[in-house]
């Protein structure tokens, strides 16, 4: 497979098919080989500059290769130059999770909240579990900015059994009986009404089992 790809190199660049160049560069990568991954992303950038997944690859791929600056440097060329239409929330999602493992947690704060602004309905979900996770691990005085993300994820999208899933963890982790009650009875209507997608958001215990372990 990678001599086909690689017989087709300077047609896909003569002919501007950049989107040829980064399925070679993914075909490299899993083979380990993220020296031509990158030189095949470079090629398909200069083809087209505006192609904001291409910047996303390269800032993964340097992010893999433990070189986090690198990585930010392409996550910034992707917004720059990515046309003002284009949806840059998984962009940004994946330099906020740069950002929170390198430490930076107000900076991915700031890129997941520029994220929801510009994330289309079927990104939305992902990008409200991931400021809301954030929120949730840093501490009390962020509880409350976690607990009104949580409750617009699942009022917006009462189907997405991810965020039911993280809401029930947090009040369990806060150790409010009657709020996790209630969270966990909410999840269990919209789970009977068969409007859940991807798992079984409520705890095997339902709502009364929910509630006495978070009293105990």
């Amino acid at each position: 497979a990678r001599a086909a790809f690689r017989a087709g190199v300077r047609s896909a660049e003569r002919h501007g098919r950049g989107a040829y160049l980064q399925a070679f560069a993914a075909l490299e990568s899993r083979q380990g080989c993220d020296a031509a991954a990158r030189r095949l992303l470079m090629r398909a950038a200069r083809l087209h500059p505006k192609n904001v997944e291409t910047w996303t690859s390269l800032g993964d791929l340097e992010r893999r290769r433990g070189r986090p600056a690198q990585a930010r440097r392409y996550f910034q060329l992707g917004v720059a130059n990515g046309p003002s239409h284009a949806d840059v929330s998984t962009l940004y999602m994946r330099w906020a999770s740069l950002e929170r493992a390198e430490g930076h947690p107000d900076a991915a704060r700031r890129l997941l909240q520029r994220a929801l602004k510009t994330a289309r309905d079927r990104q939305a979900p992902r990008v409200l579990l991931s400021l809301a996770s954030l929120e949730a691990s840093s501490g009390p005085e962020a509880a409350p900015r976690a607990r009104a993300l949580l409750s617009e994820g699942v009022r917006r999208f009462p189907g997405d059994a991810a965020l039911w899933e993280l809401y029930i963890r947090f009040e369990r982790r806060q150790g409010d009986a009657l709020r996790l009650r209630d969270v966990v009875q909410r999840a269990l209507k919209a789970r009977d009404a068969g409007t859940l997608l991807g798992g079984n958001a409520a705890p095997a215990g339902g709502a009364k089992g929910a509630g006495g372990g978070a009293g105990k």
